[in-house]
Formats: structure tokens, C-alpha cells, sequence
């Protein structure tokens, strides 16, 4: 999560719930880099909307993953700043995948163009660095 909390401090409730999220937070965000890479490979690649829609579906299910994640973490934890912390990070993921599905509607219905599909690119590029934020 974006906030660092002194974990010494931490309910033992708190500490558990945050062990048992944090593996899977790293495992979701693995496979999100992975989505994301194969992604901007089609784009590299000039591959056309049929190919970058298919693979653009498993950054969102990847990111949304996280986002679950982050709403869970949220209602369960009863620290205040973490919870605060994780929801406004859970928030703006979830903000930036709607974000990157018009993206990608718009970019798939005006290909080729190199403004629309370097939006589609811009807004993936968000979903990495906001997932980062969350982890």
C-alpha cells in the first residue's frame, strides 16, 4: 500500500490481514505487469484492435483484481490510515481502469490512429504506476 505503517504498532488482527493480502497483492501485480507487457507488445506491433482488445481484457481483470483486493483490505482493517490510504489507492486504480476502457474503445474504433492508440497506451501506463501505488 502507499502508506508505510510501523507495523509494531498494528492490531494483531490487522498485521495477519495485511500478511495474508500482501502475497496476493504480489502475485495479482506480477500477472498485471505480465498483462501489461503483452499489451504494448500488440501496440509495438501495430497489431490491429482484435488483437489489442483481447489482450487489453486481461489488464483489466488483472488491475481489478487489485482493486477487490484494496476494497477488502479497506473494510476489514481497522487502522485508520491504512484503511484511508488503501481505499484512496483502490479508488484512483479503479477510476483509471474505466479511464483505460474508453481509452481503448475509442482507440480501437479510430485505428489506426497514432493520437488515439498513444492515449490507450497513456492510460495502461496510469493503471501500472497507480497499481504500484496500491502495492
Amino acid at each position: 500500500m502507499a502508506f508505510e505503517p510501523d507495523y509494531k504498532d498494528l492490531a494483531h488482527d490487522d498485521k495477519q490481514l495485511l500478511t495474508f493480502f500482501a502475497a496476493q497483492v504480489v502475485t495479482h501485480h506480477i500477472n498485471l505487469t505480465q498483462a501489461i507487457d503483452a499489451f504494448l507488445q500488440t501496440v509495438e506491433h501495430n497489431q490491429p484492435p482484435k488483437i489489442f482488445l483481447a489482450h487489453g481484457k486481461f489488464v483489466v481483470l488483472s488491475a481489478h483484481k487489485l482493486v477487490h483486493i484494496g476494497d477488502t483490505v479497506h473494510r476489514n482493517i481497522s487502522c485508520k490510515n491504512i484503511k484511508e490510504s488503501t481505499l484512496n489507492c483502490a479508488n484512483a486504480l479503479s477510476d483509471a481502469l474505466a479511464t483505460r476502457v474508453n481509452k481503448t474503445k475509442q482507440a480501437a474504433l479510430q485505428f489506426p490512429s497514432v493520437s488515439a492508440v498513444q492515449e490507450m497506451v497513456d492510460s495502461v501506463v496510469d493503471i501500472s504506476h497507480l497499481s504500484k501505488d496500491l502495492k
